[in-house]
């Protein structure tokens, strides 16, 4: 959230900057960007993200309308949809994601190699962990 506003202070493109993308279209968008160039179905997203398709949708629709993501037929089956990042989300995308790494850095410069390493595999513990109800 904060490199999102970071980078919508940022940006003097006289479009659609990041600060307008809230956190749920922010991870779609991320999800939508580690698929390359192929893209996703709606279906995918949603499983990735667990959300409805519908959710998923709704998501979409406001990011097709800002221009960051893009709806297209799929080549192997005329039926689905791919969805992917436009060229202008490309772009913004790369911004938030250098802005993402430059906030983790300045985070992390506090702690030793030692102290980073375990960090790192206390997280990734965690992040392995299934939550129980």
């Amino acid at each position: 959230m904060i490199a999102l506003q970071i980078l919508g202070r940022g940006s003097g493109t006289g479009g659609p900057t990041a600060e307008c993308v809230t956190p749920a279209q922010g991870m779609l968008v991320h999800a939508v960007a580690l698929q390359g160039t192929k893209g996703a179905t709606t279906k995918a997203l949603a499983q990735q993200l667990a959300v409805s398709s519908s959710a998923v949708t709704q998501l979409v629709d406001g990011l097709v309308s800002e221009r960051i993501l893009h709806r297209t037929p799929d080549s192997d089956d005329r039926r689905k949809v791919r969805i992917t990042l436009t060229e202008h989300g490309t772009e913004l995308y790369r911004q938030f994601d250098r802005a993402r790494l430059a906030q983790a850095s300045a985070m992390l410069a506090p702690l030793d190699d030692d102290e980073a390493s375990e960090l790192a595999r206390l997280l990734a513990k965690i992040s392995h962990t299934e939550l129980s109800d």
